[in-house]
């Protein structure tokens, strides 16, 4: 065997027994992410070690105050109660250990609560803000639900008459509707809408409506309202459940000539684009 053969299989054996340039490069990685991985490890457990123990496990911020703001129905001792189901309580829970966002959910999952807000303030407080659903308008008469311009049916309550809220009536399966439910109904949608609308327009002022009816064989929307001048007690003006704006905007024109000229109204028919049918 010549020399030139022995000394490559010398070389070959010495690359087995030492492995190639990659592989060593490959297991150098692995050694330093298996390192970095223990790191960060050791890093997150003593943060949230150093945490519990400076923070959530320390009595210097244990919940003493509850600052509660609520503005409707619900009272601040019923806002407390609904915390203290979730487990905070003053004296017992601390600022550190209450999930602010689990919270907040929860009382907005609560069918009178529209949206809430909760922070902490140190040492002691936990601030908690609560903006009640505000009802448009009452499903029947007597102790009926109340119902929100989005459709959602809230509980009756018993100052709902004094709040002078319009009654909508005709509502198809109004029996079904019971608290806390999503209506998904057109028509009462579009009642709903057209309230909103006649509450922010200038001109909604001459329209108090104490009725509105829910005609689903014309898809119309029949309001009977108070008296105000240019309408007369009880005097019943039609909408269309479509395009409402733009039956409003005619609307306005023949109300905006009765006041002018000094008549009074007692029907308006707003569901035709043009001759509107007036009565006086």
């Amino acid at each position: 065997m010549s020399s030139r053969s022995r000394t490559t299989k010398t070389r070959g054996r010495a690359q087995k027994a030492g492995g190639s340039p990659i592989a060593k490069l490959a297991a150098r990685l692995l050694i330093w992410m298996g390192l970095v991985a223990a790191l960060a490890a050791l890093l997150y457990g003593s943060y949230w070690g150093a945490k519990r123990l400076f923070f959530a496990a320390n009595p210097h911020f244990t919940l003493k105050h509850l600052d509660i703001r609520a503005s409707g129905q619900l009272t601040p001792p019923e806002v407390a109660a609904l915390l203290a189901a979730q487990g905070i309580q003053t004296d017992q829970s601390n600022l550190f250990g209450v999930d602010l966002k689990s919270v907040r959910q929860t009382l907005e999952g609560h069918i009178l609560i529209d949206s809430a807000s909760v922070s902490r303030q140190f040492p002691h407080t936990l601030r908690v803000a609560i903006f009640e659903r505000r009802p448009l308008a009452r499903l029947g008469r007597y102790h009926s639900n109340l119902i929100d311009a989005q459709g959602t049916i809230l509980p009756p309550r018993k100052d709902a008459e004094a709040l002078g809220l319009p009654i909508i009536a005709g509502v198809r399966h109004a029996r079904k509707l019971d608290s806390g439910m999503q209506s998904d109904d057109a028509l009462l949608l579009a009642a709903l809408r057209t309230l909103v609308l006649l509450a922010t327009r200038p001109s909604g002022n001459y329209y108090d409506v104490m009725l509105l009816h829910l005609d689903y064989s014309s898809e119309t929307l029949k309001l009977y309202l108070r008296e105000r001048p240019p309408f007369r007690k009880g005097s019943l003006v039609l909408l269309p459940s479509k395009q409402i704006e733009a039956a409003l905007d005619r609307l306005d024109v023949v109300v905006a000539e009765r006041r002018q000229a000094g008549q009074q109204t007692s029907f308006i028919d707003a569901t035709y684009q043009t001759n509107v049918p007036v009565l006086p």
